[in-house]
């Protein structure tokens, strides 16, 4: 009998020293941290394999940021990974103070969450001309720019960037580009053409070899400056943009062949001062002692 209770004995010991004082569990790796995307409640080891959401997401992607629409940030963070840019998405741009002027024109302006202006000044310490020292060197245009499509200003001033991407045409309410100062831009992308918007282009004192052929299609256009360039010839199409749209093409390196009568008509100042300012110097001497390439060897 005695041999018979020991072993029911022993079971009960047993059984109630599992259900008060477990013996030791089996140890279960993860992650332990509750704000983790990949939080789990039964691991009793980090093993540091936790993962977070981005900033301005969730951990199923979705934007949660109430004032700014994630696509736009996620252009102005693509700007900075891509230059090696110190600053944060909403640093970046340079505030500026017209002159004769107390205002201070912000380099971003956001409009019902999305980007609507954006100034990128790249200015040696000694200009003073960014309010709020936030000049940046730009050398990288990312492809997703196209994303701000609210975006109506852009300013990319005294930068080194060499191209633009295609996806400039899908700034589909851009109304102001300059592109000023940008010695290694040698062309534009020929989707900038389907802007509809677009009213006036500052490509003054950069490296421009050659325009869009379709130039002509912006037919909203006010403005071509295009002076200071390297451009040795004019597309055609340039003489379908509107009849008041200004057009300089002063200081670049045109020969009288590709003098079109449409540049004189929408000149409306010093009319032959501007085409007689060409570089002519890569010209030949063509019919009557005049400067064209048609004998050029």
């Amino acid at each position: 009998m005695k041999k018979l209770l020991l072993p029911i004995l022993c079971l009960l010991i047993c059984t109630c020293s599992d259900d008060n004082n477990p013996v030791a569990t089996e140890n279960i790796y993860g992650c332990t941290n509750q704000e983790a995307c990949n939080f789990n409640p039964d691991a009793t080891i980090f093993d540091d394999s936790c993962t977070y959401a981005e900033e301005n997401y969730n951990c199923a992607g979705e934007c949660i940021n109430p004032d700014y629409e994630c696509s736009d940030l996620e252009v102005l963070q693509a700007i900075i990974d891509e230059n090696n840019l110190n600053v944060s998405p909403l640093e970046l741009g340079c505030s500026i103070s017209p002159m004769y002027d107390d205002q201070i024109i912000e380099g971003q302006r956001w409009e019902n969450k999305r980007l609507k202006r954006l100034f990128l000044f790249n200015m040696s310490e000694n200009d003073n001309f960014c309010v709020d020292n936030s000049s940046s060197e730009i050398s990288i245009i990312p492809d997703n720019i196209g994303n701000l499509t609210e975006l109506d200003t852009l300013v990319l001033f005294n930068q080194s960037i060499s191209q633009l991407p295609e996806s400039f045409g899908n700034l589909a309410n851009l109304t102001y580009l300059n592109i000023n100062d940008n010695p290694y831009l040698t062309t534009l992308p020929e989707s900038i053409c389907n802007l509809e918007n677009l009213r006036r282009i500052d490509a003054e004192m950069s490296g421009l070899e050659f325009l869009p052929n379709n130039i002509g299609n912006l037919q909203n256009l006010e403005k071509l400056y295009i002076y200071g360039n390297q451009l040795t010839t004019l597309p055609q199409s340039i003489c379908n943009l509107p009849n008041n749209c200004e057009i300089t093409v002063s200081y670049n390196k045109i020969c009288k062949q590709y003098h079109y009568e449409c540049i004189n008509i929408n000149f409306n100042y010093e009319t032959q001062q501007n085409w007689n300012t060409q570089n002519l110097e890569d010209c030949c001497e063509g019919p009557n002692g005049e400067s064209d390439w048609i004998n050029c060897p």
